[in-house]
């Protein structure tokens, strides 16, 4: 894939979630976020071209991988609720870091579910026994 074809599905990439997102705006039109998501997407979509060759090259390896490409399209899907690009470099550089993060994902999962173990053991040491509602399931009335 040339250079040039790259930006251009990048730019595409970004533009089908900026259609996808305003397709959610007009779903719930009492929330702005969906709205203000498309307005990001297609800023970040102009910005493709600011991208430098070597950045790219790197992204556009990534993306023979069925993870990877997974991930990008989590990545897309992301702006504007958990994540705020300013340029679409810095959002391509972003999937770099985290595409090359840690090879065992199981590894990750098992150091998360310590994590809220030792959280919730923590936790009721220092409530007297008494179990959070966010650690009792869900509430019923």
């Amino acid at each position: 894939m040339t250079p040039a074809q790259a930006r251009e599905q990048l730019a595409i990439d970004l533009l089908l979630t900026a259609d996808w997102r305003r397709r959610r705006a007009c779903q719930c039109p009492d929330d702005q976020r969906d709205a203000d998501a498309a307005a990001l997407l297609d800023k970040l979509a102009v910005s493709v071209s600011q991208i430098d060759d070597e950045l790219l090259d790197c992204c556009v390896s990534l993306w023979g991988d069925t993870r990877e490409w997974e991930l990008w399209s989590k990545m897309r899907r992301e702006i504007g609720f958990h994540r705020w690009p300013t340029n679409a470099a810095e959002l391509v550089a972003e999937f770099i870091t985290v595409a090359s993060g840690p090879a065992d994902r199981d590894e990750v999962v098992k150091a998360r579910e310590r994590a809220f173990t030792s959280t919730r053991e923590k936790f009721a040491k220092f409530s007297a026994g008494r179990t959070p509602r966010c650690f009792r399931g869900p509430v019923r009335s």
